[in-house]
């Protein structure tokens, strides 16, 4: 039997996900979304992304700082979208892919993700930057299976 003080640790870290991902509005921007897709949305809303500031936290020992290693930032999703220097080239097509939204602050990133057509961009563009590898093979069967469709 865990004590208080562990459920209220599991409580807290999961207080995020709790409400906003399961309203009936919150769940239909994963509608037109394939598995993979939805799962690294519901990653990115709840932080709980494999980028270093999430990994850092969790004191996974291969991440020795929480930082984006292009800038003193920590790397998180919003940073990715939104500041990234390695990301910079790709970003103006996300801005286009994502008109009127505009993708300066933190803000206008949580506006991207609350909505199904921006949500599903803003994913597809992180999937197509290659900081995601673990849905690289999720990637390629979906990629196959268009293949065969077609």
């Amino acid at each position: 039997m865990q004590n208080t003080s562990e459920l209220l640790d599991h409580r807290k870290d999961n207080a995020l996900a709790a409400y906003p991902l399961f309203s009936y509005n919150a769940l239909k921007k994963h509608r037109h979304l394939l598995k993979h897709e939805s799962s690294l949305l519901i990653q990115i809303c709840t932080g709980k992304v494999r980028l270093c500031a999430f990994l850092f936290e969790r004191k996974v020992l291969e991440v020795a700082i929480p930082r984006c290693s292009y800038s003193e930032a920590p790397e998180t999703a919003a940073h990715l979208v939104l500041n990234c220097l390695q990301l910079e080239h790709y970003r103006e097509n996300l801005r286009q892919l994502l008109y009127p939204i505009s993708l300066h602050t933190y803000c206008n990133f949580a506006a991207a993700t609350a909505k199904g057509k921006s949500a599903s961009k803003l994913v597809r563009w992180l999937l197509s930057t290659g900081r995601f590898p673990e849905f690289r093979l999720a990637k390629r069967y979906r990629a196959k299976e268009a293949r065969k469709v077609h």
